[in-house]
C-alpha cells in the first residue's frame, strides 16, 4: 500500500463545524488529533482531564447521514468540558498556518466538478453527491502502486468560493493501467478495515484505533473521466508499522501490531488487518487477508500472508490486556523474533491476480452495482441476518444464524466469542468438545501453521537453506488441527513414503515414528483421505488373514471416498483394482471371516465392468473368467 498522506476519520469530515457561531479552520481537527497520538498506553492529552478519548470530541461532528446540503441542520448540544475543548483546539487551528500555502493551489488549479462516491460499509451500499476541487496536475509522492496528487475542496456549508479555506486532500491514482473497478474496491476494502477499528475499540485498549474516511470522485468534466481515491490529508509523522509480508517497523509500536492480532482472533482466523500506516493511531490504506485470498485486491495473500505476519509478530502487553493469545512458535522462533528489528520493506503483491470479484462498474451509471455481491467481512454483519450475503462469509459468533433486533445485537457484541491464536488453548478440552465454529476456526490456524512449514522449506526465514525442524514443528501444529494435508504428509514422513512436498524434511526410521506415522495415516483415512485409506487397506492386508477384515473394510471405504468425490481417472489403485482384491479375499476367507464364492463373483464382475470402461479390455475378460469360477465354486 501507498507511504503517502493520512486522511481524517470523522465522518463526512470536510463539513465544517460551529461552535458558539464561529467556523473553525479545518486545521482545527488536525490539531485534536495531533494530541491524540503522543504513545500506546496514553489517551488524549488535552488541557481538560475530562476528555478520555478523540471519541468523545467526534460525537459533536454532524451526522454523516444528514443532508449536507442543508446548512441549518440543528447542531448537537455539546456538554461544557468538550465545548472548552473544541474552544482549545480551534485556538490551536487559527495559530496553525496552512501548511499548503506554499502551493499556492487555489490559483494555479482550475476549478472542476467530480462526482463523488462514499460507501457505507454497515448497509453495504454506495451514495453520490457533487463536490468542488482544484487538483494538482504533477504528484508529490508515490506508494508501491499509486500517485498521489495534492487537492482543495471546498465545503459543502460555504457558499462562497473561499479557497483559502478549503480542505485539504490527498487524491491517488495508480501509477498502470487498471479497471475502474479497483478504486471502489480499495475504499470498500479501508471502509470495511474501519469497522473492525471500531470492533477493537470495544474492547477499551489503552489507545484506540481508527481509519481514516476515504471516498472515490470520477472527474466528469475529463475527456477520459478519471478516477481518483481520495483522503484528508493531516500533518505528523506517516509511520508504516507492518505490511502484509511481516514488515515490522524499526520504530516499534504495540498498539498496531496488537490491532492486527486482534482481528485474527475476533474473525475467528477468518482474516486479519496488517499493512497498518499512518499518523498516530489514525490509519490508512490497510490490506486485509482473507482466509480463501479471494476479494480485496492482488495484496491479499490468504493464509499466507497470515503466517508472515504471525513469523515476526511477538504478543506485546497490549496483546495481553486484550486477553490475546500468542500463535505458537518454535523456540529458535522467539530467539530469532528476539533480533528482528526489519523485514521486507513494501507491499508484497501476488503474481496474478484471479481474486477480484469484478463486477461491470460503470462509475456514472452502474455504481449501485457495487453493494452487490460478496459480504465484507466485518463486524458489522456478525449478528444480523442477511439473506443474500454467503453464510461461509460472515465472521463466527455465537448468535451468528439469528434475527435479532438493534438493541439485542449492541448487548450480545460484548459477548463474541473470540477464537484463540494459540493452538493449545483452542484445543484445551476433548476435540470431540468443539463445536462447528470452533472447528472451522481450527482448520483455518492449521493451515497458517501448513504455510508457515511451507515457508520454512523454502528459506525464506533462513537465507534460502530449509529450516527442518522448525518446518515440522509448525507441521505438527498443523497436524494437531487435524489439516488433512497436513496429517497425510507428516504420516508420510514418520513412515519414510515418497512425498511430493517437504523433500528435505526427515526423521530417523524408528519404532515411535512409524507409530506416529500410522496414526496420522489412520487420521487421515477417517477424515476421507482416499490415499490414506487405500494405504491403510493395504497395510491391514499385508498383515495377513488376522487383518483381512479390517482391510476389507478399508477398501470399501476408500471406494466410497472415490465415488463421493465423483473421480473416475484415478491412475493410482483404481476401483476395479480394488474390487477385485476384496473378492479375492471373499474367495479365501480369513479369520473372523467366512468363504463367500458368491459375494465375490459379484465383485470380481462388478471390477469387470470398470475395467472395460476404463478401457482395460485384457483386465476385464480376466476378471470375468474369475468370476465364472467364483459362481462355480458357491455352486
Amino acid at each position: 500500500m501507498d507511504n503517502t498522506s493520512a486522511s481524517q476519520d470523522s465522518a463526512d469530515s470536510e463539513s465544517a463545524t460551529f461552535l458558539a457561531g464561529t467556523r473553525h479552520s479545518p486545521l482545527v481537527l488536525s490539531a485534536v488529533k495531533s494530541s491524540c497520538v503522543d504513545s500506546d498506553f496514553q489517551q488524549v492529552s488535552s488541557p481538560d482531564p475530562s476528555v478520555e478519548s478523540i471519541s468523545d470530541i467526534s460525537d459533536s461532528f454532524p451526522d454523516s447521514s444528514s443532508d449536507v446540503s442543508t446548512p441549518s441542520t440543528p447542531i448537537t448540544p455539546i456538554s461544557p468540558s468538550k465545548r472548552r475543548h473544541w474552544r482549545w483546539a480551534a485556538n490551536k487551528g487559527r495559530r496553525t498556518s496552512d501548511p499548503w500555502d506554499v502551493y499556492e493551489i487555489e490559483e494555479t488549479c482550475p476549478k472542476e466538478i467530480a462526482l463523488r462516491y462514499r460507501y457505507d460499509a454497515k448497509n453495504r451500499t454506495w451514495t453520490t453527491d457533487e463536490i468542488t476541487i482544484k487538483l494538482q496536475s504533477e504528484s508529490f509522492a508515490h506508494g508501491a502502486l499509486r500517485n498521489c496528487f495534492r487537492m482543495k475542496k471546498l465545503s459543502a456549508f460555504v457558499h462562497q468560493h473561499d479557497w483559502k479555506h478549503a480542505s485539504n486532500y490527498v487524491a491517488k491514482c495508480y501509477k498502470e493501467t487498471v479497471d475502474r473497478h479497483s478504486y471502489f474496491d480499495d475504499v470498500q476494502l479501508q471502509m470495511d478495515a474501519k469497522l473492525w477499528a471500531e470492533e477493537y475499540n470495544k474492547r477499551n485498549p489503552p489507545k484506540k484505533v481508527d481509519m481514516f474516511q476515504t471516498a472515490v470522485i470520477e472527474l466528469t468534466e475529463r475527456q477520459d473521466k478519471p478516477l481518483y481515491c481520495i483522503e484528508r490529508f493531516i500533518e505528523g509523522d506517516y509511520i508504516k508499522y507492518n505490511s502484509n509480508s511481516g514488515f515490522v517497523s524499526p520504530e516499534f509500536r504495540q498498539t498496531p501490531h496488537a490491532f492486527s492480532h486482534f482481528t485474527f482472533e475476533r474473525s475467528g482466523h477468518k482474516l486479519i488487518v496488517v499493512d497498518v500506516q499512518g499518523v498516530g493511531d489514525l490509519y490508512t490504506d490497510p490490506q486485509i487477508h482473507t482466509e480463501d485470498g479471494l476479494r480485496y485486491g492482488s495484496a491479499n495473500l490468504g493464509t499466507k500472508g497470515m503466517a508472515l505476519f504471525f513469523n515476526t509478530h511477538r504478543c506485546n502487553p497490549i496483546c495481553k490486556v486484550l486477553c490475546l493469545t500468542p500463535f505458537d512458535l518454535s523456540r529458535h522462533e522467539l530467539e530469532r523474533q528476539d533480533s528482528i528489528t526489519e523485514s521486507i520493506d513494501g507491499t508484497v503483491v501476488r503474481e496474478q491476480d484471479t481474486s477480484s470479484q469484478k463486477c461491470p462498474i460503470s462509475a456514472i451509471e452502474n455504481f449501485e452495482e457495487l453493494g452487490i455481491g460478496d459480504a465484507p467481512l466485518h463486524p458489522a454483519l456478525l449478528l444480523k441476518k442477511a439473506t443474500s450475503v454467503p453464510t461461509n462469509m460472515i465472521p463466527s459468533t455465537s448468535e451468528a444464524d439469528t434475527e435479532t433486533d438493534d438493541e439485542q445485537v449492541k448487548q450480545q457484541r460484548h459477548f463474541v466469542k473470540m477464537r484463540p491464536t494459540s493452538l493449545k488453548v483452542l484445543t484445551d478440552h476433548s476435540m470431540e468438545t468443539l463445536d462447528k465454529k470452533d472447528a472451522v476456526s481450527l482448520l483455518l490456524l492449521g493451515q497458517v501453521h501448513y504455510d508457515m512449514a511451507l515457508y520454512h522449506e523454502s528459506g525464506r526465514f533462513s537465507k534460502g537453506s530449509p529450516n527442518v525442524e522448525d518446518g515440522l514443528f509448525h507441521l505438527q501444529k498443523a497436524a494437531q488441527a487435524e489439516m488433512l494435508e497436513a496429517c497425510l504428509t507428516l504420516s508420510k514422513i514418520y513412515l519414510q513414503l515418497p512425498r511430493d512436498q517437504f523433500l528435505a524434511f526427515s526423521v530417523s526410521d524408528t519404532a515411535e515414528h512409524r507409530e506416529k506415522g500410522l496414526a496420522l495415516m489412520r487420521l487421515a483415512a477417517l477424515s476421507g483421505c482416499r490415499e490414506a485409506t487405500v494405504y491403510m487397506a493395504k497395510k491391514c492386508d499385508a498383515d495377513g488373514p488376522d487383518s483381512w477384515k479390517e482391510a476389507v473394510q478399508w477398501y470399501q471405504k476408500a471406494i466410497e471416498c472415490e465415488q463421493a468425490a465423483g473421480e473416475s481417472d484415478i491412475v493410482v489403485d483404481p476401483q476395479y483394482s480394488l474390487l477385485a482384491r476384496i473378492a479375492e479375499i471373499h474367495m479365501a476367507g480369513g479369520v473372523d471371516m467366512d468363504r463367500d464364492p458368491q459375494r465375490a463373483g459379484e465383485l470380481y464382475t462388478e471390477a469387470a465392468e470398470l475395467a472395460m470402461e476404463a478401457m482395460k479390455g485384457k483386465l476385464a475378460n480376466k476378471y470375468y473368467e474369475l468370476a465364472e469360477e467364483a459362481w462355480a465354486a458357491a455352486e
